[in-house]
This record gives C-alpha cells, structure tokens and sequence, in this order.
C-alpha cells in the first residue's frame, strides 16, 4: 500500500498551488451586449492615519528619589527586673549586663556580653542579644550587623519586629535596594516605591522606625521634609507637575539643576519634559542632548516624546539613539502624510511589521505587505484579520485555509468571514452567504449567486452608498430600471453610470446615452461610458456609430476589460447577423482586422470552447497553428498535453512548455508534469528534469534528492550553494541535509541564515557536538542563540538549560543564575521545571549592579 511520505505531500501541495493558480483566460465568448455586472469582495484597507503609539508619557522618577533611613530608630529597650541575682541562669545574666552596658554607651563591653550569650546556643536569649549585637555593629559600621540582623528576624522574641524593621533599613542602605515584604506596611510601601510601583502614605502607628514611616508618608504625599529636604522636595515638584502646577514645579527642578547637584539628571529631565508641555521643542532637544551624557535612559526617553512632534525631530531623535521607538514614530509621520515607501522601510526597520505592512497594502502591494506580517510576534485577532486579508488578495488559497483552522475556536467571528470569502472565491456563492454575518456580504454572495430579489430583500432599510448601489445593480439585473432608479441619486460617477444601465435594460437607449455622456470626462468611467455608448447605438440599429466607438476603445483602452467586449461587438457588427458558428466569426474577424493582438486570443479561446465541447482534432488544428506565436506557445504546449493520451508525447509537451513558458504557464506545466510523474511514481525524474533547469527549479530538484537520493542531493547542493551562498532556501536545506548525513559542514552553512528559527537550530546543534570536545566552544554557541534568537523555540530555551550545565561546571556560578533568569517559563517541560528548581536552589541569586 502507498504510504503518504513527506515528499509525496511536499509534491502534492506544489501540484495544489500550482493547479489552484490557474490561467486566466481573457475573453468570454458569451458576451451580449447588454451589459454584464461582476461584484467582488470589498477591499480591506487599513486607516489612513496611525497614531504615534500608545501615548507616551512622562516617566515616574519618584523611585529615584526614595532615600533609606539616616539613622537606626530603636524601641525602648527595659532591662527586666531581677536580673544578675545570686542564682540567675548564666545566659540571662550575660544578656541583662549586654542591655546594661549598652544603655550606658559601653558598647565593647556589651558586645562581649551579648556574644557570651551567643557562645550558649541553646539559650532563649540568643534571638535578642542578635539584634542587639546588629545594633552595635551598625553603630560602628560592621558588616557582621547584617547577618546578626536577618537572623534575628527570622525567631520570635520581644524584639523580633525590630530587628526585622533594622535588617530592612540597613539592607536598603547598604544594598541600594529595599526587602520586598509585606510587613511591617511601611516596608512594603518602600519596596513598591523603589520598585516603581504605587506610591501610596504607609500605615505607621506600630511601626519601630517611626520617623522614617514619617518621612515616606510625607514622600507620598509629596509634602518637604526638613530630614530628608532635597528627596522630599523633588518630590513635590513631580507631583506639582502631575496636577498641571508647571510653574511652581519648574521653580523646585530649576533648585536642584546645578552641576553637584545629586538628583540634576531628575531636575534636568522633569525641565525637559515641561519644555515640551509648553511647546518649546527646542529647550526640550537641548536638554535631551545635555542628558546623553549623564542618564541615556532618561535623554532616550526625552526623545522619545519629542519624536512625537513631527518627522524631522523623529529622524534626528532616532539618529542620535537608534531607538526603534523613535524610527516607528518616523515611520508614522511618514505614514500620515502618504509616504508610505518610506514609511515601509522605517516601521520595518523599526520591527512594526504589522504598520509596515499597512503602508503595503496602501500602495496596493500585497507580496510586501504578506512578507512583513508574517514577521509580526503578536499572533492576535488584528494579526490573522489583516494576515487572511493579504492571502486572499494573492490567491494562497491552501495558506488560507490552513490559517483559518488555527483560529476557528479562537475567533470564530473571523473565522466565519474569511471562510466566507474563501467559498465567495471560489463562486461556491450558497455556502458564503451562509457563513457571512454582515448583511452586505451576504447580499455580495446572493447577488453572484443570481437571487437578485433576495439582495434587496437582505439590504432592505440600508441607505449607505454601498448598499444603495448594489440594490440598484439587483434591480437591473432583475430588468427592473424604476426600481433601480428609486436607489439612485446623481451625486457620484457610480451613480450616474447605473442611471444609465436602469434605462438602458428598458431600451430606452437615447435617455441612457444622455447619462452615459456625463461621465465621459471622468476618467474612472469613461471606457465603460464608451462601451454603453456604442452598446446603445448597436442596440438602436446605427452600426457605423457603434463601430466607430468600438475602435476608439480599442485605440484608447487597449488592455481593458472593455477592449475585448468591443472587440467582439466589432466581430458581431462586421458578421451583420448573429452565428453560432465561432469558428466562422474568428476567421471573419481575422480577415476584417489582420494584425490585431486580439486574434490570437480570440484562437486560443475557440481551442478551449473546442475542448471543453469534445471536439479535439479541431481545438488540435487551432494549437498546432497557435505553437508559431512565441508568446503562446507555451499556452499552446500546456493544452496540447491536457488533451494527450500517450503518456510519453503528454511528458514531451510539457518538458518544452517548462523551457519555454514564464511566470502562470511555467508554474502550471510544471505542476502538470509533477502530476504526471506522482501518478507514475517516478520522484527522480522529475528531479533529474528540474535540475536542467534555472536556478530555483534546481532549488526544488533538491528537495526531492534529499528524499530520494542522497548522494545526488549532496552534489547539487554543493553546485547550488558555490552558485550563491546567501540564498536563504539552500541555508534552510543544509538543516536538512544535515538531518540525513550528520555532516557538521552542513551546520556552519545553517548558522548563517537570516532565518531565525534555522540559525537557533543549527547554532544549537553545534552546541552539542562541540558540548563533548570543547565546552568554552559549545558555550559560545549556546550564548550566541540566547543573544539572537530570543523567543525562538525550543531552541532558546534548551540553549539556555544546556549553557547553565556548562556555566555551573565552570564554576561560574553567578552567571549560570543571571542566565536561568532569562528562561520562558511556556516553553518549559515539566522535566525542565523541575530542572530549573533544582538549580535555583544550588544558585545564588542574581544580582546585576548598576
């Protein structure tokens, strides 16, 4: 039994695209002149203004601000009674003397007491005389008061929340950063403060360090405090500042912008921030640039907002930061003004994909506009709404559909739609009419489907323009030109047009050429207004008139869809009487206009009316005639081959069709001979065939090699890749080949693709090769994936797991935690979980200096 190997379904999705695609056959051969009506799916368009982005506000610098406690607060500290009796236990001795000693500022002796007590480490007393040793040692600036402390927060005793409260205050002092805590509320407030999070006053009436509690609630309201006045003030300015008081604001930044000032960078940033506010953009810009030496953080944000000024400010802010918040703010100045090539390049620049391809679909590119969204991240509803959009304009059907089963229990809603428009394609008009919830698009689907009656019945009470014209396009249909006109007004050229059709369908052709000529001066319209025109004097019997218009179309219009309905029209008009007999017509034709570009079109659709009839050796006469125009041969070749029997002639025809052929007939004569070779089974020969060919058939040559022959595969591969050793395909393939033969060659060639997923891959390969041989060597490849292919899974996390294995065998054990941190938790197995907990157990914490 044949079994579907990944090479039979990489041909059968080749054979389905390239069948799909199809060719476009030019010319109806029914066309009547009484005017035809083809709706198609309205054209999603993204806005024709984008906003600079999430608005950007002024930074919150109040965490900057946020001081530690000057001095240790201690609680009132009762030597119990009864202490140092004849008799006492000896550790209750040495701690009562320890609290003696140092209510009587004798701190070396009580140090010694109080480490008496220690030397007894069962005594009850240890917890207290713990944190009375972290006292001391605060005093005298120790080291040891730290640990003292900590230990002594973690027992119960009388003193337990004090020692708590000077751990806190000397961690932050010392450290630079608080304990994140939930008690006492002071320290928490302190923590969410300094960690920029809600400022809000703390709760101090139980608190041991209650002047401090004092100065942070006057922190938080943004009240001065004459202990800690420069913090305070500066921080009644940024809430001045919030609350619209620039002035007053301005006056307490201006304070403390001198050179020794320690907060100058947060004066200087506030001032240029309220430069900005009062529209003074070149004060803002100098204060920027005053702020690139000192705080790039800050002046980076400066210019941030002052990108959102204009486009010139946006490309000198993104020249001198590199910022790619910046360049998108060019790119949307671009964009707003109806730059958008240069707005492609400056949001791709600037990895908004989804803006660059908005500034595509402007300029009607929808290649571009596809190759930038498939690079956006975010995968949400906007994401597949503008995704399907661009499919279904380039015609990827199967890309299509197989994006749609993604998101049929997500979004439902769009899934429904696009499915919609998927059957509309495809004229299956029923089934989109059932899936569309929009009430026009279920008339656009009726309309197609020819239940005329029903479109007006679906729109009925809609009076948008749309709705009104494709009413007014159902009721012509139906030959009801009274109706229609109760849709009309006379205000847009569409308007005027169908006016003229309503009369037209009533042969009242006078009254439709009066409106017809009104628009002969707009240029949307005028070749359609023309071809009524002539329609209306055929229909009225005045054929030299007609014939006149006809071939004023054709030299005005010559590749428009009206061209070759009057070319008809013309062949009608010169036959005087209608015929059934095509053949007739088209020799008539020939001999009438010898020359005509239209004649061999017209040919080649008698050969296809031929075929589709069953009358073979004709439509044969027709190609075989067909095969002396070079640039129909090809065309000729392909339908020569469809009608075929002997399997061997039918692969002759389309092996010269493919050398001959560009573009839509290379695509079909190579999808038809794959088609033959998958139902001969012969995958090599095809092959062979391809690699006769141009440089992308040798691509897919390749392909099947790499299934089928390996040995040719390799050699191909290496002709290719001396040929153009940036093609991004062949990096790709490497990876494969690779996967067959484990040649690390194959690797090096694979780790410089521009293709994230294939660069992760092979970096991470090698990794492990090198992982037995060299660590220092795998651990640079490891390193180079977490540095370059953030977010590319599985291989950034297992880089990351497999580059901690190494780090933590080199003893570097800080940087194996530093490195673990970087993990995506979503990605992880639940044995890497557990891996990770082990690790984060055995590692320090890791601790980034500033």
């Amino acid at each position: 039994m044949w079994k579907l190997t990944g090479l039979f379904k990489f041909l059968l999705l080749f054979v389905a695209v390239s069948l799909g695609a199809g060719l476009s056959e030019r010319i109806s051969l029914k066309v009547k002149v009484v005017g035809r009506i083809v709706e198609e799916k309205p054209r999603l368009m993204p806005p024709d203004r984008v906003s600079i982005k999430r608005e950007v506000s002024p930074l919150d610098l109040s965490y900057e601000l946020l001081e530690p406690p000057k001095t240790v607060e201690e609680p009132e500290i009762e030597i119990p009674k009864n202490g140092g009796a004849c008799g006492s236990p000896k550790d209750k001795a040495y701690y009562i003397a320890g609290l003696r000693y140092y209510k009587e500022g004798k701190l070396k002796r009580a140090e010694s007491r109080f480490l008496d007590v220690l030397s007894l480490q069962s005594s009850a007393f240890v917890p207290q005389s713990e944190y009375m040793l972290g006292l001391i040692y605060a005093k005298t600036n120790r080291e040891e008061a730290l640990k003292f402390l900590e230990s002594s927060c973690s027992a119960q005793h009388p003193f337990k929340q004090a020692a708590c409260e000077t751990f806190y205050a000397l961690e932050f002092r010392i450290m630079g950063e608080p304990v994140q805590t939930d008690a006492p509320e002071l320290w928490k407030v302190v923590y969410e403060i300094k960690s920029g999070g809600n400022i809000t006053p703390p709760e101090c009436k139980n608190v041991v360090f209650k002047r401090y509690c004092g100065y942070v609630e006057d922190f938080a309201e943004g009240r001065v405090n004459e202990d800690y006045l420069e913090s305070t003030e500066l921080r009644k300015a940024i809430v001045l500042l919030s609350r619209g008081d620039r002035v007053n604001a301005r006056l307490i930044f201006e304070k403390y912008n001198r050179p020794l000032s320690r907060y100058r960078e947060v004066a200087l940033y506030y001032l240029g921030v309220i430069a900005l506010k009062e529209g003074n953009k070149k004060k803002a810009y100098r204060l920027a640039s005053l702020l690139e030496i000192s705080n790039r953080e800050y002046a980076e944000h400066l210019y941030l907002m002052l990108s959102g000024e204009d486009v010139l400010l946006s490309k000198i802010a993104y020249e001198v930061t590199g910022s790619k918040e910046v360049l998108r703010s060019a790119g949307v100045h671009s964009y707003n003004r109806g730059d958008y090539r240069i707005a492609y390049a400056e949001f791709t620049k600037s990895g908004e994909y989804l803006l660059a391809a908005y500034s595509a679909i402007k300029e009607g590119d929808y290649q571009r506009a596809y190759e930038s969204i498939r690079q956006v991240k975010d995968r949400n509803k906007e994401f597949y709404l503008w995704l399907l959009e661009v499919l279904y304009w380039l015609g990827r059907d199967e890309e299509m559909e197989k994006t749609l089963s993604e998101i049929k229990d997500k979004y439902p809603e769009l899934y429904k739609e696009y499915k919609g428009w998927l059957a509309f394609r495809k004229e299956k008009w029923l089934e989109a009419y059932r899936l569309f919830d929009d009430p026009y698009h279920k008339a656009l689907a009726l309309f197609n489907a020819g239940r005329y009656s029903e479109v007006i019945k679906v729109l009925k009470g809609k009076e948008d323009l749309k709705s009104r014209l494709l009413k007014a396009k159902s009721a012509i249909s139906i030959g009801n030109g009274a109706l229609a006109r109760k849709f009309l007004t006379e205000e847009s050229g569409e308007e005027i047009y169908l006016m003229g059709m309503s009369f037209f369908i009533e042969g009242k052709y006078r009254e439709a050429i009066a409106y017809f000529k009104r628009l002969l001066d707009r240029g949307e319209f005028k070749s359609k207004a023309l071809l009524r025109i002539a329609d209306s004097y055929y229909n009225l019997g005045n054929y030299e008139r007609a014939k006149e218009l006809y071939k004023e179309i054709l030299t005005f219009y010559p590749d428009s869809t009206e061209a070759f309905d009057a070319t008809l029209a013309l062949a009608q008009i010169e036959l005087q009487k209608p015929t059934k007999d095509l053949e007739k017509l088209v020799r008539d034709f020939e001999r009438k206009f010898p020359g005509s570009p239209m004649i061999t079109d017209l040919k080649y659709q008698l050969a296809n009316l031929y075929i589709k009839e069953g009358r073979r050796s004709e439509a044969r006469r027709i190609l075989e005639e067909l095969l002396t125009k070079e640039t129909y041969r090809a065309k000729a070749l392909i339908k020569l081959a469809e009608i075929e029997e002997d399997p061997r002639r039918k692969e002759e025809l389309l092996k010269e069709a493919l050398m001959k052929g560009s573009g839509e007939d290379k695509e079909r004569a190579t999808a038809l001979l794959m088609n033959l070779y998958l139902e001969k089974k012969e995958f090599e020969k095809l092959a062979d065939f391809l690699r006769k060919g141009d440089f992308d058939d040798r691509k897919r040559a390749l392909s099947i090699y790499i299934s089928e022959n390996i040995e040719k595969a390799i050699e191909l591969f290496e002709e290719l890749y001396r040929e153009n050793p940036q093609d991004e395909e062949l990096k790709a393939k490497a990876l494969e080949l690779y996967d067959r033969t484990k040649g690390k060659k194959y690797l090096k060639i694979a780790k410089e693709s521009q293709n994230p997923k294939v660069r992760a891959r092979a970096l991470y390969l090698l990794g492990i090769i090198e992982k037995k041989r060299d660590r220092n060597k795998a651990l640079e490849h490891f390193i180079e994936v977490v540095l370059s292919s953030e977010g590319v899974q599985p291989y950034y996390n297992r880089s990351i797991l497999e580059a901690v294995d190494i780090l933590v065998s080199l003893k570097a054990r800080k940087d194996a935690s530093c490195l673990l941190a970087k993990l995506d938790p979503r990605y992880l197995t639940k044995r890497d979980i557990k891996k990770v907990k082990i690790l984060k157990k055995k590692l320090p914490k890791c601790e980034v200096k500033k």
